[in-house]
């Protein structure tokens, strides 16, 4: 389920991203191909609050909402701050990057990936 939840955000973000782009290489006309680093910072910017302001406020994307699970604090189960959010995102990255941290989520008694420890959060499902 956390697959296909991440499937609709990014095809979400996907769809927003490259409207943001294309708006702003239109207005700019051509300020993007002379600051080559400036894509990366817009998407890179747009998923930070993506992720961080969706999992703060309520702990769900709307790709979580669509399949109903959603991330809470470990320890209690209470929501997470903006802090813990934007940790959890940016701590997603050493998942992606080692691949071990999905495939601890996939095989481990409670499902927590590498970021979800590092973040001290874990996904709930439905009324958990």
């Amino acid at each position: 389920m956390r697959g296909a939840a991440r499937g609709v955000d990014a095809a979400l973000l996907g769809a927003a991203l490259s409207i943001l782009l294309f708006g702003v290489a239109y207005v700019g006309a051509g300020a993007i191909e002379s600051v080559e680093w400036l894509p990366m910072v817009i998407i890179g910017g747009v998923q930070l609050a993506y992720f961080g302001a969706f999992t703060a406020r309520g702990g769900q994307t709307p790709g979580k909402m669509a399949f109903r699970i959603r991330v809470v604090k470990n320890s209690d189960g209470a929501p997470v701050c903006l802090g813990r959010a934007l940790g959890r995102f940016v701590a997603e990255g050493l998942s992606y990057v080692f691949g071990l941290g999905y495939l601890m989520a996939a095989l481990g008694k409670r499902h927590r990936a590498l970021h979800d420890f590092l973040a001290g959060t874990r996904v709930v499902h439905g009324g958990e």
